[in-house]
């Protein structure tokens, strides 16, 4: 049996975590399919698709992030939470959360670009579900009319052009 990767490790085992405290997965989206079936209360927060504190492009004079991979705004927008409310084990997903690591954010500027407009795309995702890109950025442009009017300071991407990542899989799929 080969090693798993280190994005992919299996939940240890024997794993006693009470039933009665909510969990994050973060690492792995089998976790997010395993915990509900042992009966624990879920909340998805795959890294891949909600750390907002990653790159949103690969411009080297952007604003600061944390090591890690770029998830642009069709990453976060194909992120598939789609939860699940009911489950053989009796645990839920409860919803889907963002973060952001603010010890490389120096600013509170630089903290409205790292989370929007991603965080209106994980929004659509996690009330909405699956929509189609040009649906999103039409919404999205509307929406990019608010915070400009409000003053929050976001990222401006030049273009979209398509993420060459794969869909990554942020929860279990009905």
């Amino acid at each position: 049996m080969p090693a798993p990767r280190r994005d992919q490790a299996p939940l240890p085992r024997p794993t006693r975590l009470s039933l009665r405290s909510g969990h994050f997965t973060w690492r792995e989206s089998a976790h997010a399919a395993q915990a509900p079936r042992r009966g624990h209360d879920v909340v998805l927060t795959h890294h891949r698709t909600t750390c907002l504190g990653y790159a949103q492009d690969d411009n080297p004079g952007g604003t600061p992030v944390q090591p890690g991979p770029v998830v642009d705004l069709r990453t976060v927008h194909r992120g598939d939470p789609e939860p699940t409310t009911s489950t053989p084990g009796g645990g839920r997903i409860l919803g889907i959360q963002a973060q952001i690591r603010t010890e490389f954010t120096p600013t509170a500027a630089d903290l409205d670009r790292l989370a929007h407009p991603r965080l209106c795309a994980l929004a659509e995702r996690a009330w909405t579900g699956l929509t189609t890109w040009p649906d999103f950025t039409r919404r999205l442009t509307a929406h990019t009319r608010r915070l400009d009017a409000l003053g929050v300071r976001r990222h401006h991407p030049a273009t979209a052009p398509p993420s060459s990542a794969a869909p990554a899989r942020t929860a279990p799929s009905a």
